[in-house]
């Protein structure tokens, strides 16, 4: 069998073209980061390589998050993250508790609620 189209960079473009489209099995990603409130949003932080762990998350993130919560919402703002490894370290439990205001200790946060954020 003839194969008419070669690749395409869309599944469309390959549809119209008679040809396949080749997904990467494990496409290359990038993680951003930010905090969401009421009064808006933290700058994001763009996480271009590797993967976060609690060492990366309080030195490279919680500065910022601490910074512009301030910006937005003064010193008394409660601080709240999903139950992701790097949220729930016992390291980035308590760099929460000796730096925020307030915030949601890992044990508060409801089972099993990926959309309660």
């Amino acid at each position: 069998m003839e194969h008419l189209g070669g690749e395409a960079p869309s599944r469309e473009q390959a549809d119209v073209n008679g040809g396949i489209h080749r997904k990467t099995k494990f496409p290359q990603g990038v993680m951003v980061w930010l905090d969401a409130c009421y009064d808006g949003i933290t700058r994001p932080i763009i996480i271009e390589q590797g993967t976060i762990n609690h060492q990366r998350y309080i030195n490279d993130i919680f500065p910022i998050a601490l910074k512009d919560g301030r910006k937005l919402m003064g010193d008394q703002f409660t601080f709240q993250q999903d139950s992701a490894p790097a949220h729930k370290d016992h390291h980035t439990q308590a760099w929460c508790k000796d730096h925020f205001w307030d915030f949601w200790q890992a044990s508060r946060w409801p089972p099993n609620s990926p959309d309660f954020n």
